[in-house]
């Protein structure tokens, strides 16, 4: 969605208030989609997407790290499901594991060490078992001679 993808490259460029205004947008009409065809994977997944970015527009600042970790843990609840209802796209496990550590980010900042610890823990579990996955299932190069 052009909506968020602007208000995502809004918050990189430090624009905080013209990011979140339109990443709130953007939202806004996702959740109405979701709403409407509640089982389109695709309408969960940049909703999350969405609702990440507007977490990482709002994280630097410290008020607002609460807002933040709300948003993300509504991210990871519209991608968890979709790990289990779709267990062949190994993306969706790859990115709840990217929102966990988001979130552990996010909650170190505030002093939410506990759960700082947990997120950050799954991602690194999460993250090291697709390294060793993939690992195990690549070719090794070869040398050609000519």
């Amino acid at each position: 969605m052009i909506m968020a993808t602007h208000g995502a490259i809004l918050a990189k460029l430090g624009r905080w208030a013209e990011a979140e205004s339109t990443l709130g947008k953007a939202i806004d009409i996702l959740r109405g989609q979701l709403r409407q065809y509640p089982e389109n994977n695709d309408i969960r997944f940049l909703l999350a997407d969405s609702l990440k970015e507007l977490a990482g527009a709002l994280a630097p600042q410290p008020a607002r790290r609460t807002e933040a970790i709300s948003f993300l843990n509504e991210a990871i609840g519209l991608v968890e499901p979709l790990v289990s209802r779709f267990p062949s796209t190994v993306f969706y496990a790859r990115y709840v594991a990217l929102l966990r550590a988001d979130r552990g980010a996010v909650r170190g900042d505030a002093g939410q060490l506990d759960g700082a610890q947990e997120d950050l823990e799954f991602a690194r579990r999460s993250l090291a078992q697709r390294w060793k996955r993939k690992r195990m299932h690549s070719s090794p190069c070869r040398t050609w001679e000519k």
